[in-house]
């Protein structure tokens, strides 16, 4: 009556968990070829155990040496009460539980070496199963040090096992007999987070990822303590990840765990500070949530958690609470590492990775999520009263202010008599000189300020200055490309290098007023436009450029084989070949720049 039909997680679970023939190590050539047998010793007993005689037998070898229940493990570190679970004997898991019961909790420890190897290719595999193990441990915890003493499985019991496989019966018994196995916490990289069978690590939370709400309900009524020892049944229990069980209900999808976790945690509430919420990255429930894209669940939580603000027959009203939504819910002298820690700060940074628990060939699709919240209707609702009590005051400001300077900026540079030509033009044009010298004063003011601004930002976060994206990529390249330009095309003005005055002047009006672009990608009318720009830069004149330079480079070297091989067989007659081409793709003819010599002429501007 407790069995029920695997979730997700357990199906992807299963075709791994069968270890007792083979350890399964996604993408592990030869991992078939790693595992013993088990045709021999105590481990063979208990595989091959049908009836009463089979378990004399292992009761005999056991007596012998009753330790052995501890010391004789597989290369994977599990011992015979283990294996006895992995065979599904579970008859002989209660008898070796009943019997020993000082060998009930023993759990995995590290991948131990092989004692037989039976030839050189079993001693191979087992090298590759260790180098797929050291990479396992680097991608989750940045160092391969100490990834052998690790393990793969380290920390797993009977319990997680019996949970693991749906014998739920099996799991009430073994907590019954020795509760104390609800304090083991699996630390294994098979179980850790970014990996597909990431439960939790403690029993408890491996019941709520497989949505076994009878034996999650039965941990939570048992006694705290056991004896001297604290159980790690409650609620608010974190793994070493800092997860509680309503972020492992989030991570796998279980919005009715979720309601009854809630609702313990509510009654609850006076034995634990809000902060409690977070986990190691800083994230609560509902902004874990978000991190992970999962948008039924964001909704489940938004609506669990508030709070009634009145009723009038069949129309209902809640006040949506804003912690985790848009208002951070750390302390301010937290140490929690940098980045989004609310919902609408996820969504903004939808292509950063925000936690851990992501698996690696989910991301993109996890991004594109993540970014299908704003749909959400109370997260589109914020959005638009934000924008129309704030957001948008702040735009047309900007954008008003802007839009003055590239003015001033432009009718300084279109001014006739301009004094950079000639000094004396000061006093014969002193009107005209005047109001340049005024509007590039100002517009230079203006760009140093906002240029100081851009290098902080780039000096408190340089590696995520250029990793933004969208707006906020435009807005930070356009406003330091633009104002670092005008910025020295003044100075080189005032050293006398006029030349490269002009060049910088002319990149500085490009960008600047390329710049219009961000604050036009915010209207209706003209954001759409502004999308498929953006688009044909970053992937059709990127593909197109790559054609053109083949183009190039084939003509190129054709025209020069005809033409410049018996004359000028140098490369500086190939690269003049392709500097008519060029200028023939931009401009429409090759001669277009001549000198008296007959040779085109590349501009400064070149």
């Amino acid at each position: 009556t407790y069995r029920t039909v695997p979730t997700t997680a357990v199906s992807k679970l299963e075709p791994i968990r069968r270890r007792q023939k083979a350890v399964a190590i996604p993408n592990l050539p030869g991992a078939g070829k790693v595992a013993a047998e088990h045709t021999t010793g105590l481990i063979a007993l208990i595989k091959n155990c049908k009836d009463l005689e089979g378990w004399k037998a292992i009761q005999d070898v056991i007596n012998e040496n009753e330790a052995m229940l501890d010391t004789d493990r597989d290369e994977n570190g599990a011992a015979p009460l283990h294996l006895a679970a992995l065979f599904h004997k579970w008859d002989i898991v209660k008898k070796l539980v009943k019997e020993y019961p000082r060998y009930a909790t023993v759990e995995y420890t590290a991948n131990q070496p092989r004692t037989e190897k039976k030839n050189p290719e079993d001693v191979s595999c087992y090298e590759k199963l260790q180098a797929r193990l050291r990479l396992c441990c680097k991608r989750n915890t940045g160092s391969a040090k100490e990834c052998p003493e690790k393990g793969l499985y380290t920390g797993e019991n009977v319990l997680h096992l019996a949970i693991a496989n749906f014998e739920l019966e099996m799991a009430i018994w073994l907590m019954d007999q020795h509760p104390e196995l609800l304090n083991s916490e699996t630390t294994g990289t098979f179980f850790a987070p970014g990996q597909p069978v990431y439960f939790g690590g403690y029993p408890l939370f491996f019941a709520v990822c497989m949505g076994q709400l009878v034996v999650v309900k039965y941990i939570l009524n048992l006694e705290r303590t056991a004896g001297a020892v604290a159980l790690k049944n409650t609620v608010w229990e974190k793994d070493s990840a800092g997860n509680t069980v309503l972020h492992m209900a989030v991570l796998h999808s279980q919005p009715e765990m979720y309601k009854m976790l809630l609702k313990v945690a509510k009654e609850e509430s006076h034995t634990c500070d809000k902060y409690d919420w977070q986990n190691n990255e800083g994230l609560n429930p509902l902004a874990f949530a978000a991190a992970l894209g999962n948008q039924d669940m964001v909704q489940l939580i938004m609506v669990e958690t508030a709070n009634p603000a009145f009723v009038w027959g069949p129309v209902s009203c809640k006040k949506i609470l804003l912690e985790g939504l848009d208002q951070l819910t750390i302390p301010e002298d937290s140490d929690y590492p940098p980045g989004p820690k609310t919902v609408l700060q996820i969504i903004c940074a939808a292509q950063e990775q925000v936690t851990k628990c992501l698996l690696e060939t989910d991301k993109q699709k996890i991004a594109e999520k993540r970014q299908g919240l704003v749909m959400v209707p109370e997260v589109y609702q914020l959005l638009v009263r934000k924008w129309e009590k704030f957001g948008y005051p702040i735009f047309k400001r900007r954008l008003l202010g802007v839009t003055t300077l590239l003015l001033l900026a432009t009718s300084a540079m279109l001014i006739p008599n301009h004094y950079r030509l000639n000094t004396d033009f000061i006093h014969m044009y002193k009107w005209n000189n005047g109001y340049i010298i005024a509007a590039e004063s100002i517009v230079g003011l203006v760009c140093m300020k906002k240029l100081f601004g851009e290098m902080r930002e780039f000096y408190k976060k340089p590696t995520q200055y250029f990793k933004k994206y969208g707006a906020e990529i435009m807005d930070n390249v356009f406003a330091l490309t633009s104002t670092s330009f005008y910025i020295f095309a003044l100075i080189f003005r005032w050293c006398g290098f006029i030349d490269v005055e002009d060049v910088l002047m002319s990149f500085a009006g490009l960008m600047g007023w390329s710049y219009m672009y961000f604050f036009l990608w915010g209207f209706q009318q003209t954001g759409p436009f502004i999308t498929m720009i953006k688009e044909m830069i970053t992937i059709d004149i990127r593909r197109f450029s790559s054609v053109f330079f083949a183009f190039l480079i084939a003509f190129g070297l054709a025209l020069h084989c005809t033409t410049e091989l018996a004359t000028n067989a140098g490369p500086e007659g190939f690269f003049k070949n392709c500097r008519s081409l060029l200028l023939l793709g931009l401009l429409g003819e090759s001669g277009g720049f001549e000198t008296e010599e007959g040779d085109p002429e590349v501009p400064n501007l070149w």
